[in-house]
Protein backbone atom coordinates (compact mmCIF):
# COMPACT_ATOMS: atom_id res chain seq x y z
CA UNK A 1 0.00 0.00 0.00
CA UNK A 2 2.85 2.36 0.91
CA UNK A 3 4.54 1.70 -2.43
CA UNK A 4 1.31 2.50 -4.30
CA UNK A 5 1.07 5.82 -2.47
CA UNK A 6 4.69 6.61 -3.35
CA UNK A 7 4.16 5.82 -7.04
CA UNK A 8 1.05 7.99 -7.12
CA UNK A 9 2.98 10.81 -5.48
CA UNK A 10 5.72 10.67 -8.13
CA UNK A 11 3.15 10.68 -10.93
CA UNK A 12 1.40 13.58 -9.25
CA UNK A 13 4.55 15.72 -9.39
CA UNK A 14 4.60 15.41 -13.19
CA UNK A 15 1.10 16.84 -13.56
CA UNK A 16 1.25 19.44 -10.77
CA UNK A 17 2.80 22.13 -12.97
CA UNK A 18 -0.32 22.29 -15.11
CA UNK A 19 -2.54 22.15 -12.05
CA UNK A 20 -0.94 25.14 -10.33
CA UNK A 21 -1.19 27.11 -13.59
CA UNK A 22 -4.96 26.68 -13.69
CA UNK A 23 -7.37 29.21 -12.22
CA UNK A 24 -8.25 27.96 -8.72
CA UNK A 25 -11.76 27.30 -7.51
CA UNK A 26 -13.13 30.62 -6.28
CA UNK A 27 -15.37 29.25 -3.53
CA UNK A 28 -14.42 30.22 0.07
CA UNK A 29 -11.06 29.09 1.37
CA UNK A 30 -9.34 29.34 4.74
CA UNK A 31 -8.39 32.94 5.42
CA UNK A 32 -11.13 34.47 3.28
CA UNK A 33 -13.55 36.64 5.24
CA UNK A 34 -16.43 34.29 4.44
CA UNK A 35 -14.67 31.16 5.65
CA UNK A 36 -11.92 31.99 8.16
CA UNK A 37 -11.11 28.95 10.32
CA UNK A 38 -10.70 29.19 14.05
CA UNK A 39 -7.39 27.75 15.17
CA UNK A 40 -7.94 25.80 18.35
CA UNK A 41 -5.28 25.74 21.07
CA UNK A 42 -2.64 23.17 20.20
CA UNK A 43 -3.85 22.83 16.60
CA UNK A 44 -1.08 23.13 14.02
CA UNK A 45 -1.33 25.07 10.78
CA UNK A 46 -0.73 21.79 8.99
CA UNK A 47 -3.93 20.39 10.46
CA UNK A 48 -5.83 23.45 9.18
CA UNK A 49 -4.46 22.80 5.68
CA UNK A 50 -5.36 19.11 5.84
CA UNK A 51 -8.90 19.91 6.88
CA UNK A 52 -9.30 22.48 4.10
CA UNK A 53 -8.10 20.00 1.47
CA UNK A 54 -10.34 17.25 2.84
CA UNK A 55 -13.30 19.64 2.75
CA UNK A 56 -12.60 20.40 -0.90
CA UNK A 57 -12.52 16.67 -1.65
CA UNK A 58 -15.96 16.19 -0.10
CA UNK A 59 -17.19 18.77 -2.61
CA UNK A 60 -16.02 16.68 -5.52
CA UNK A 61 -12.44 17.78 -6.19
CA UNK A 62 -9.70 15.21 -6.63
CA UNK A 63 -6.91 15.17 -4.00
CA UNK A 64 -4.56 16.89 -6.45
CA UNK A 65 -7.06 19.59 -7.45
CA UNK A 66 -8.09 20.15 -3.83
CA UNK A 67 -4.47 20.50 -2.68
CA UNK A 68 -3.61 22.83 -5.57
CA UNK A 69 -6.60 25.07 -4.86
CA UNK A 70 -6.02 25.30 -1.11
CA UNK A 71 -2.25 25.71 -1.19
CA UNK A 72 -2.35 28.32 -3.96
CA UNK A 73 -4.88 30.36 -2.00
CA UNK A 74 -2.98 30.13 1.29
CA UNK A 75 0.18 31.41 -0.40
CA UNK A 76 -1.44 34.63 -1.62
CA UNK A 77 -0.75 37.95 0.11
CA UNK A 78 -4.43 38.54 0.80
CA UNK A 79 -4.91 35.29 2.71
CA UNK A 80 -4.14 35.72 6.41
CA UNK A 81 -4.58 32.13 7.63
CA UNK A 82 -0.85 31.43 7.93
CA UNK A 83 1.74 33.46 9.80
CA UNK A 84 4.31 35.23 7.61
CA UNK A 85 7.10 32.67 8.09
CA UNK A 86 4.81 29.73 7.36
CA UNK A 87 3.50 31.39 4.21
CA UNK A 88 7.06 31.99 3.03
CA UNK A 89 8.03 28.36 3.60
CA UNK A 90 4.91 27.21 1.73
CA UNK A 91 5.61 29.54 -1.21
CA UNK A 92 9.24 28.41 -1.45
CA UNK A 93 8.31 24.72 -1.36
CA UNK A 94 4.99 24.62 -3.22
CA UNK A 95 5.69 21.48 -5.24
CA UNK A 96 6.81 19.54 -2.19
CA UNK A 97 3.80 20.83 -0.25
CA UNK A 98 1.49 19.48 -2.93
CA UNK A 99 2.93 15.98 -2.65
CA UNK A 100 3.19 16.11 1.14
CA UNK A 101 -0.38 17.20 1.85
CA UNK A 102 -1.92 15.00 -0.85
CA UNK A 103 -0.17 12.04 0.74
CA UNK A 104 -1.51 13.01 4.16
CA UNK A 105 -5.11 13.38 3.03
CA UNK A 106 -4.83 10.01 1.30
CA UNK A 107 -4.46 8.40 4.71
CA UNK A 108 -0.71 8.36 5.40
CA UNK A 109 0.79 9.58 8.67
CA UNK A 110 3.48 12.27 8.98
CA UNK A 111 6.35 9.78 8.81
CA UNK A 112 5.00 8.14 5.65
CA UNK A 113 4.18 11.48 4.02
CA UNK A 114 7.72 12.73 4.67
CA UNK A 115 9.33 9.60 3.21
CA UNK A 116 7.02 9.65 0.18
CA UNK A 117 7.68 13.31 -0.55
CA UNK A 118 11.45 12.89 -0.26
CA UNK A 119 11.35 9.86 -2.59
CA UNK A 120 9.31 11.86 -5.11
CA UNK A 121 11.54 14.96 -4.87
CA UNK A 122 14.92 13.86 -3.46
CA UNK A 123 16.73 17.04 -4.54
CA UNK A 124 14.33 19.05 -2.37
CA UNK A 125 14.94 17.12 0.85
CA UNK A 126 16.04 20.20 2.83
CA UNK A 127 12.93 22.09 1.85
CA UNK A 128 10.73 19.09 2.61
CA UNK A 129 12.07 18.74 6.16
CA UNK A 130 11.67 22.50 6.69
CA UNK A 131 8.12 22.40 5.31
CA UNK A 132 7.03 19.38 7.33
CA UNK A 133 8.39 20.70 10.64
CA UNK A 134 7.04 24.20 10.02
CA UNK A 135 3.50 22.89 9.70
CA UNK A 136 3.74 19.95 12.12
CA UNK A 137 6.34 20.94 14.74
CA UNK A 138 4.88 18.46 17.22
CA UNK A 139 5.89 15.65 14.82
CA UNK A 140 9.51 16.76 14.45
CA UNK A 141 10.87 13.45 15.77
CA UNK A 142 8.99 11.46 13.13
CA UNK A 143 10.04 13.87 10.38
CA UNK A 144 13.70 13.67 11.39
CA UNK A 145 13.56 9.88 11.54
CA UNK A 146 11.93 9.70 8.10
CA UNK A 147 14.49 12.07 6.58
CA UNK A 148 17.37 10.10 8.02
CA UNK A 149 15.89 6.81 6.81
CA UNK A 150 15.53 8.19 3.28
CA UNK A 151 19.31 8.27 2.88
CA UNK A 152 19.12 11.69 1.19
CA UNK A 153 20.21 13.57 4.29
CA UNK A 154 21.94 12.72 7.56
CA UNK A 155 20.06 12.71 10.84
CA UNK A 156 22.29 15.51 12.11
CA UNK A 157 21.41 17.67 9.11
CA UNK A 158 17.72 16.89 9.57
CA UNK A 159 17.95 17.94 13.23
CA UNK A 160 19.52 21.27 12.30
CA UNK A 161 16.79 21.94 9.74
CA UNK A 162 14.09 20.94 12.21
CA UNK A 163 15.40 23.26 14.90
CA UNK A 164 15.69 26.11 12.42
CA UNK A 165 12.06 25.49 11.42
CA UNK A 166 10.87 25.80 15.00
CA UNK A 167 11.02 22.30 16.45
CA UNK A 168 11.28 21.94 20.22
CA UNK A 169 14.75 20.80 21.21
CA UNK A 170 13.22 18.19 23.53
CA UNK A 171 11.30 16.68 20.60
CA UNK A 172 14.37 16.35 18.40
CA UNK A 173 16.38 14.89 21.28
CA UNK A 174 13.95 11.99 21.45
CA UNK A 175 14.59 11.31 17.77
CA UNK A 176 18.29 10.63 18.47
CA UNK A 177 17.92 8.65 21.70
CA UNK A 178 18.76 5.34 20.03
CA UNK A 179 21.88 6.67 18.35
CA UNK A 180 23.25 8.87 21.11
CA UNK A 181 22.93 12.55 21.81
CA UNK A 182 23.60 14.98 19.01
CA UNK A 183 24.50 18.54 19.89
CA UNK A 184 22.42 20.84 17.71
CA UNK A 185 22.13 24.60 17.67
CA UNK A 186 19.22 26.26 15.84
CA UNK A 187 20.37 27.89 12.62
CA UNK A 188 18.31 30.81 11.22
CA UNK A 189 16.52 29.98 8.00
CA UNK A 190 18.20 31.56 5.01
CA UNK A 191 19.21 30.98 1.44
CA UNK A 192 19.56 27.28 0.76
CA UNK A 193 17.46 26.11 3.70
CA UNK A 194 14.06 25.50 2.22
CA UNK A 195 14.78 28.09 -0.44
CA UNK A 196 12.49 26.95 -3.19
CA UNK A 197 13.22 23.39 -2.17
CA UNK A 198 15.37 23.19 -5.28
CA UNK A 199 18.57 22.14 -3.60
CA UNK A 200 20.31 25.21 -4.99
CA UNK A 201 22.77 27.32 -3.02
CA UNK A 202 24.19 26.27 0.30
CA UNK A 203 21.70 23.64 1.36
CA UNK A 204 23.73 22.30 4.25
CA UNK A 205 22.52 23.02 7.76
CA UNK A 206 25.42 21.83 9.83
CA UNK A 207 26.90 23.99 12.57
CA UNK A 208 30.46 23.30 11.53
Amino acid sequence: MGRIVQICAVLGVVSMSASFAQTPDESPLPGNSSDTPTVQEGQSEGTIIQQAIADRMTKGLSPQSAATTVLSSLATDSNQTLVVDSKRVLSENMWAAGVFFRTLVSGSDIFEATITTIEALPAQVNGIVTLAVTFFPESAADIIAAAGLSGEISEEEAIQLALAAGANVNDVTSATAAGGAVAATPTPLGAGVGAGGTGGGDTTASSN
